[in-house]
């Protein structure tokens, strides 16, 4: 005769605590992927300068760019120029004090940076940068 233990009836996985486990990791996955937006390299050889200060990047800058051919990014997303004034326009309504860092490269055409400047300036955005690096060896005073 099988005599039936207690014991042998609850034999379950504890599934409560495993799903608050897989729970938090999701949360930390999400969280941790979507901390910092993952800014292209775009082809753009910055102009020097001897006088260029490093500062830390403010943490909503928006980057408005022009490479050696002219074409224009927004936040290293290619645009066209409608499609930059929309842009530009959008982020003047919800900010008009929104930083703006202009990122041109030192073979681009000064209409092209002005087009660039202009555009910020016509719809009411006055707090722009323009980004240069510091030369790699300065010369040595005489």
């Amino acid at each position: 005769m099988k005599i039936r233990r207690p014991d042998d009836d609850n034999l379950e996985l504890q599934m409560a605590s495993m799903m608050d486990c897989i729970f938090i990791l999701l949360i930390f996955f999400v969280v941790t992927t979507t901390m910092k937006k993952v800014q292209k390299i775009l082809p753009i050889e910055l102009p020097e300068t001897a006088a260029a200060l490093s500062r830390p990047e403010p943490a909503k800058e928006i980057v408005l760019s022009v490479d050696a051919t002219g074409q224009k990014y927004f936040n290293s997303e290619p645009v066209t120029t409608s499609a930059l004034l929309d842009k530009l326009k959008e982020v003047a309504l919800s900010n008009p004090q929104q930083a703006l860092r202009l990122d041109a490269d030192r073979d681009a055409r000064y209409s092209d940076i002005v087009e660039l400047v202009e555009a910020a300036q016509f719809q009411g955005l006055r707090n722009l940068e323009l980004k240069t690096r510091t030369p790699t060896a300065l010369p040595k005073p005489k």
